[in-house]
């Protein structure tokens, strides 16, 4: 006869209720449980944590205690063989002499005081093989309120972000004029405002700088550039900086009908989205001291452009300029500045335009303008043109072509107490190149950055013509770090922002495409949200298995020793009848251990 039925039923139902824990554990960090987007109340999770470790606790102290148990029934057979053993005395080949007796009992009495745990620590660390056992079952409770609590953590999910498309129509009615498209030479009225680049096939391209045009923002846009903190970020949109690595990328990023969509979906659970879109990569633009700026009359100037050489040409020259100005020339200063598209009837050129800008100080120098505009290029002979009547001249090439593409930006939400160099909380950045299903980079893009200095450079015409806001962000002698990595110089640094700012915005006009990307050239586009799930994704964690485990492995043996080694009360040599066998063990009753000491002083 083995140990009972209860006995068998509790060992098999702690075993398992530990089986059960490890399948748990591992289900829940491999297949990650959602319990909802963002986080939880404090209240849901106080509650959800108390009642975890609640359970974790109970299953503890009854796998503790059934581990105790069965260790309990391994010393029956040793201390009922030390106390009353008559057969063994009369069996000269079984006798235990009193020597032997003594080791015995010590064994049996170590072995017992660590099952209760009441040894010292001496006595712990000597007789470790079973001390250890009980911390290592206590650790079980541990396992699970690690491996089963709610923890904030995220999730990639799709996202169908939007961008611009290439596509541009062909126009010709007077007042059906988008901001950029194609019009049949020579084109109506309605596009004599409109920048025009020949394609030689009877065609015009053109972008216009009037309307709800890109180019129409440039002036209130620009008081966003920063030039004090290059390296955080290069300017902002609706209070979004955008880093300097992702200048140019569109406004859909965060605003329109897509991200308004995903943002009301997963409020502040949204942390930030990422899509394939073209960013401006290399500054567009080029200035160099060039070209020559005459007094033609007490109220006008002319300037002509001169030759640089840029995007591996010369070329820039020869653009005149006449300006009116409101000002007497032989007592004030003033400025007078010009852009221009340039085309040679092919369609490369779309997007190349040339600026001019050029400065006459006042007689007595007061009012130096020509000291600024030399100080904007960091010249370093600009002091000599403080002196009275002295004039400067700028002239600057546009060639957008070759400064595009295609990067996986991110649009971070959080930003907020990242130790970020400004007070904003949402930041635009670049990073991989990607390839798109549907190529965006199109004339629409080279011609808004071709001409989207127009405003700034027009400012004051018919006053004094100077070109304050350009000036002001340009800096006197601002040495670098630029927004470009290639700008040479600050003016020029200035006016590729420019250009990527109204190049972001040429989603005002025309259709969307989806922002998706050609297989491994990228990642689609995606949104990092906050959710909480039960567990950690941690692999770590995956280590808190050992004490569910182990106390699995050593419940299940002494499990299996009870039966084969006949673990029962009164031992496995008991010869009385079953009904005079004892109901409890030795090392679990405290009458059973008197008794047992008692037949023990009689033999």
């Amino acid at each position: 006869m083995g140990f009972s039925h209860q006995e068998v039923a509790a060992d098999i139902a702690v075993i398992f209720s530990l089986i059960f824990v490890i399948s748990l554990i591992i289900w829940v960090h491999y297949a990650s449980p959602f319990l909802t987007i963002g986080t939880l109340s404090n209240t849901e999770s106080r509650v959800l944590t108390v009642g975890i470790t609640v359970g974790a606790t109970i299953i503890t102290a009854f796998a503790g205690s059934q581990i105790q148990y069965g260790l309990i029934r391994g010393l029956e057979n040793r201390l009922r063989k030390i106390g009353n053993e008559p057969y063994m005395i009369q069996d000269p080949i079984n006798k235990i002499e009193d020597d032997d007796r003594h080791i015995v009992m010590k064994s049996a009495e170590e072995d017992w005081r660590a099952i209760l745990n009441i040894n010292g620590v001496w006595e712990k660390i000597i007789n470790f093989r079973i001390s250890l056992i009980f911390p290592l079952c206590s650790l079980i409770t541990t396992s699970i309120v690690t491996c089963l609590s709610p923890t904030s953590t995220t999730k990639t999910v799709p996202y169908d972000a939007v961008i611009p498309d290439a596509n541009f129509g062909y126009y010709s009615e007077e007042r059906d004029r988008p901001c950029f498209g194609m019009c049949k030479a020579p084109c109506n009225g309605s596009f004599r405002s409109a920048y025009r680049w020949p394609l030689g096939n009877g065609s015009i391209f053109y972008v216009a700088d009037d309307g709800v045009c890109p180019p129409t923002f440039m002036m209130k846009m620009a008081q966003e550039i920063s030039t004090s903190n290059i390296t955080d970020n290069v300017y902002s949109q609706d209070g979004v900086a955008v880093e300097r690595n992702a200048i140019g990328a569109p406004n859909t990023i965060f605003s329109g009908a897509a991200f308004r969509n995903i943002s009301s979906e997963y409020g502040h659970a949204l942390i930030h989205t990422t899509q394939c879109v073209p960013i401006i990569t290399k500054n567009p633009v080029r200035c160099q001291a060039a070209g020559n700026v005459t007094v033609t009359l007490p109220g006008s100037m002319k300037l002509v452009t001169g030759n640089i050489t840029a995007f591996g040409e010369t070329w820039g020259g020869g653009v005149e300029a006449s300006a009116v100005v409101a000002r007497n020339l032989s007592t004030d200063s003033a400025m007078a500045n010009v852009i221009v598209s340039i085309s040679s009837g092919i369609e490369n050129d779309v997007g190349k335009a040339v600026l001019g800008y050029s400065a006459v100080n006042d007689p007595a120098g007061q009012v130096p303008f020509a000291s600024y505009l030399a100080g904007a290029i960091n010249d370093p002979d600009e002091p000599k043109y403080l002196e009275g009547g002295s004039t400067y001249a700028v002239t600057c090439v546009v060639n957008p072509r070759n400064t595009f593409e295609y990067r996986s930006v991110t649009l971070d939400l959080q930003a907020l107490g990242e130790a970020r160099g400004s007070n904003l909380a949402q930041y635009i950045s670049g990073a991989q190149p990607c390839t798109p299903k549907n190529p965006t980079i199109s004339n629409k893009l080279f011609a808004t950055a071709g001409i989207a200095s127009h405003q700034l450079t027009t400012e004051h015409l018919g006053r004094d013509g100077y070109a304050s806001t350009l000036i002001a962000l340009a800096g006197f002698h601002r040495e670098p770090p630029y927004a470009f990595p290639d700008s040479t110089n600050a003016l020029e640094d200035v006016l590729g922002l420019v250009s990527g700012l109204a190049v972001s915005m040429v989603s005002i006009s025309g259709d969307l495409i989806s922002a998706s990307v050609l297989e491994g050239q990228g990642e689609d586009s995606t949104a990092l949200i906050e959710i909480t799930r039960l567990g950690s994704d941690s692999n770590e964690t995956l280590w808190l298995l050992i004490p569910p485990i182990c106390s699995l492995m050593i419940l299940t043996t002494i499990s299996f020793m009870s039966f084969r080694r006949k673990w029962m009360p009164g031992g496995r040599d008991f010869h009385d009848t079953e009904e005079q066998r004892p109901e409890r063990y030795v090392a679990e009753s405290l009458y059973q251990i008197i008794t047992l000491g008692i037949t023990a002083a009689k033999q």
